[in-house]
Protein backbone atom coordinates (compact mmCIF):
# COMPACT_ATOMS: atom_id res chain seq x y z
CA UNK A 1 0.00 0.00 0.00
CA UNK A 2 2.34 2.19 0.48
CA UNK A 3 4.04 1.56 -2.28
CA UNK A 4 1.22 2.49 -4.61
CA UNK A 5 0.91 5.82 -2.26
CA UNK A 6 4.38 6.56 -3.61
CA UNK A 7 3.26 5.37 -7.11
CA UNK A 8 -0.24 7.84 -6.92
CA UNK A 9 2.15 11.10 -5.30
CA UNK A 10 4.79 10.52 -8.05
CA UNK A 11 2.20 10.53 -10.76
CA UNK A 12 0.53 13.88 -9.54
CA UNK A 13 3.23 15.70 -9.75
CA UNK A 14 4.29 14.05 -12.70
CA UNK A 15 1.18 15.55 -14.11
CA UNK A 16 2.02 18.81 -12.76
CA UNK A 17 5.50 18.85 -14.07
CA UNK A 18 3.80 18.54 -17.48
CA UNK A 19 1.51 21.11 -17.02
CA UNK A 20 4.17 23.51 -16.27
CA UNK A 21 5.94 22.86 -18.95
CA UNK A 22 3.19 23.30 -21.27
CA UNK A 23 1.69 26.71 -19.57
CA UNK A 24 3.48 29.61 -19.59
CA UNK A 25 6.38 28.71 -17.03
CA UNK A 26 9.01 26.11 -17.97
CA UNK A 27 9.54 23.57 -15.39
CA UNK A 28 13.02 25.18 -14.52
CA UNK A 29 12.41 28.78 -14.97
CA UNK A 30 15.39 30.43 -17.59
CA UNK A 31 16.10 27.34 -18.60
CA UNK A 32 17.02 26.48 -22.27
CA UNK A 33 14.72 24.99 -24.17
CA UNK A 34 16.98 21.96 -26.06
CA UNK A 35 15.82 20.95 -29.88
CA UNK A 36 15.35 17.49 -30.31
CA UNK A 37 16.10 16.39 -34.07
CA UNK A 38 14.33 12.70 -35.39
CA UNK A 39 17.03 10.14 -34.16
CA UNK A 40 18.15 12.25 -31.56
CA UNK A 41 18.44 10.25 -28.23
CA UNK A 42 17.59 11.19 -24.89
CA UNK A 43 19.25 9.68 -21.43
CA UNK A 44 17.79 10.97 -18.46
CA UNK A 45 20.14 11.64 -15.81
CA UNK A 46 20.00 9.76 -12.58
CA UNK A 47 17.61 7.28 -14.30
CA UNK A 48 17.70 4.31 -16.55
CA UNK A 49 15.71 5.81 -18.76
CA UNK A 50 16.67 6.39 -22.55
CA UNK A 51 13.99 8.16 -25.08
CA UNK A 52 14.21 8.43 -28.75
CA UNK A 53 12.28 10.97 -31.09
CA UNK A 54 12.04 9.11 -34.62
CA UNK A 55 9.93 8.26 -37.52
CA UNK A 56 8.06 5.20 -36.63
CA UNK A 57 8.62 2.29 -38.66
CA UNK A 58 6.18 -0.25 -36.93
CA UNK A 59 3.22 1.42 -34.61
CA UNK A 60 2.73 4.52 -35.88
CA UNK A 61 4.30 3.67 -39.18
CA UNK A 62 5.92 6.83 -41.12
CA UNK A 63 4.89 9.26 -37.85
CA UNK A 64 6.91 11.25 -35.55
CA UNK A 65 6.93 10.43 -32.60
CA UNK A 66 8.93 9.93 -29.15
CA UNK A 67 9.15 6.78 -27.47
CA UNK A 68 10.99 6.28 -24.17
CA UNK A 69 12.58 2.58 -22.39
CA UNK A 70 13.75 1.21 -19.07
CA UNK A 71 17.30 0.03 -19.75
CA UNK A 72 19.50 -3.00 -17.86
CA UNK A 73 23.25 -3.26 -18.65
CA UNK A 74 22.70 -1.45 -22.04
CA UNK A 75 19.93 -3.77 -23.14
CA UNK A 76 16.05 -2.76 -23.22
CA UNK A 77 14.49 -4.60 -19.64
CA UNK A 78 12.18 -7.21 -20.37
CA UNK A 79 9.04 -6.67 -18.64
CA UNK A 80 9.41 -3.31 -18.16
CA UNK A 81 6.99 -0.81 -20.14
CA UNK A 82 7.91 1.73 -22.87
CA UNK A 83 5.36 4.45 -24.15
CA UNK A 84 5.41 6.24 -27.57
CA UNK A 85 3.53 9.28 -28.03
CA UNK A 86 3.10 10.42 -31.67
CA UNK A 87 3.20 13.82 -33.33
CA UNK A 88 -0.64 13.31 -34.49
CA UNK A 89 -2.17 12.46 -30.85
CA UNK A 90 -2.17 8.46 -30.45
CA UNK A 91 -0.37 7.04 -27.58
CA UNK A 92 1.02 3.61 -26.77
CA UNK A 93 2.26 2.00 -23.72
CA UNK A 94 4.06 -1.51 -24.62
CA UNK A 95 4.80 -4.05 -22.50
CA UNK A 96 9.00 -5.42 -22.99
CA UNK A 97 8.74 -9.06 -23.63
CA UNK A 98 11.85 -11.28 -24.31
CA UNK A 99 10.53 -12.00 -27.37
CA UNK A 100 9.34 -8.20 -28.39
CA UNK A 101 6.74 -6.31 -26.55
CA UNK A 102 2.84 -6.35 -26.08
CA UNK A 103 0.77 -3.24 -26.40
CA UNK A 104 -0.99 -2.62 -23.18
CA UNK A 105 -2.75 0.43 -23.70
CA UNK A 106 -3.76 2.43 -27.25
CA UNK A 107 -5.49 5.57 -27.52
CA UNK A 108 -6.32 8.13 -30.15
CA UNK A 109 -6.47 11.90 -29.34
CA UNK A 110 -8.64 13.63 -31.39
CA UNK A 111 -6.65 15.95 -32.87
CA UNK A 112 15.97 13.07 -40.88
CA UNK A 113 19.07 14.32 -40.34
CA UNK A 114 22.15 13.46 -38.09
CA UNK A 115 21.41 12.13 -34.72
CA UNK A 116 22.83 13.39 -31.27
CA UNK A 117 22.88 12.05 -27.95
CA UNK A 118 21.28 14.56 -25.65
CA UNK A 119 21.83 13.81 -21.75
CA UNK A 120 18.78 15.13 -19.98
CA UNK A 121 18.64 16.57 -16.47
CA UNK A 122 16.21 17.78 -13.94
CA UNK A 123 15.09 20.89 -14.94
CA UNK A 124 15.82 20.64 -18.47
CA UNK A 125 13.14 21.26 -21.09
CA UNK A 126 13.27 19.54 -24.68
CA UNK A 127 10.60 20.14 -28.19
CA UNK A 128 10.77 17.65 -30.74
CA UNK A 129 11.43 19.70 -34.12
CA UNK A 130 8.44 19.88 -36.38
CA UNK A 131 6.22 18.84 -34.08
CA UNK A 132 4.27 20.65 -31.01
CA UNK A 133 5.62 17.79 -28.93
CA UNK A 134 7.96 18.81 -25.74
CA UNK A 135 9.07 17.16 -22.75
CA UNK A 136 10.35 18.37 -19.50
CA UNK A 137 12.49 16.08 -16.84
CA UNK A 138 11.46 16.92 -13.29
CA UNK A 139 12.11 15.23 -9.83
CA UNK A 140 9.07 13.98 -7.82
CA UNK A 141 8.91 14.86 -4.09
CA UNK A 142 10.79 11.30 -3.33
CA UNK A 143 13.73 12.75 -5.24
CA UNK A 144 12.76 10.21 -8.35
CA UNK A 145 13.45 11.56 -11.53
CA UNK A 146 11.45 11.04 -14.56
CA UNK A 147 10.52 12.67 -18.07
CA UNK A 148 7.13 13.94 -19.13
CA UNK A 149 6.27 14.05 -23.12
CA UNK A 150 3.11 15.97 -24.34
CA UNK A 151 1.62 18.11 -26.88
CA UNK A 152 1.70 21.84 -26.27
CA UNK A 153 0.11 24.70 -27.37
CA UNK A 154 0.83 28.56 -27.01
CA UNK A 155 -1.04 28.57 -24.04
CA UNK A 156 -0.55 25.01 -22.67
CA UNK A 157 -1.61 21.76 -22.91
CA UNK A 158 -3.30 20.33 -25.80
CA UNK A 159 -7.02 19.75 -24.88
CA UNK A 160 -7.74 15.93 -25.42
CA UNK A 161 -4.53 14.90 -26.12
CA UNK A 162 -2.40 12.66 -24.20
CA UNK A 163 0.95 12.78 -22.35
CA UNK A 164 3.18 10.16 -20.51
CA UNK A 165 5.76 10.37 -17.94
CA UNK A 166 8.31 7.41 -17.63
CA UNK A 167 10.80 7.03 -14.53
CA UNK A 168 12.29 4.21 -13.02
CA UNK A 169 9.83 2.97 -10.97
CA UNK A 170 6.55 3.96 -12.72
CA UNK A 171 5.07 4.92 -16.47
CA UNK A 172 1.78 7.01 -16.28
CA UNK A 173 -0.51 8.34 -19.11
CA UNK A 174 -2.28 11.44 -18.70
CA UNK A 175 -5.08 13.58 -20.82
CA UNK A 176 -5.11 17.49 -20.34
CA UNK A 177 -9.00 17.87 -20.04
CA UNK A 178 -8.14 21.88 -20.15
CA UNK A 179 -5.03 23.80 -21.51
CA UNK A 180 -3.78 23.76 -17.67
CA UNK A 181 -5.44 20.38 -16.21
CA UNK A 182 -4.94 16.69 -16.78
CA UNK A 183 -6.12 13.84 -15.61
CA UNK A 184 -4.69 10.17 -15.03
CA UNK A 185 -5.47 8.04 -17.48
CA UNK A 186 -3.49 4.64 -16.13
CA UNK A 187 -0.07 3.94 -14.71
CA UNK A 188 2.05 0.89 -14.73
CA UNK A 189 5.08 -0.14 -12.13
CA UNK A 190 8.22 -0.72 -13.34
CA UNK A 191 9.81 -4.25 -12.68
Amino acid sequence: MKHAKSLAATWACAAAGALVLAGATAAAPGAPLIPVRMGDQISVAGTSIVCQAQVSKTDFKGKKLIACVKIADNELLAGSYSPALAATGEITVARLTKGGKTIVLRRSASLGTQSRAIRAKVGDNLRIVGTDMACSVSKAPNAVPYISCFHVTGSGGKVGSYSFSIGDRAVAVTQFTSQKASKLVKTFAQP
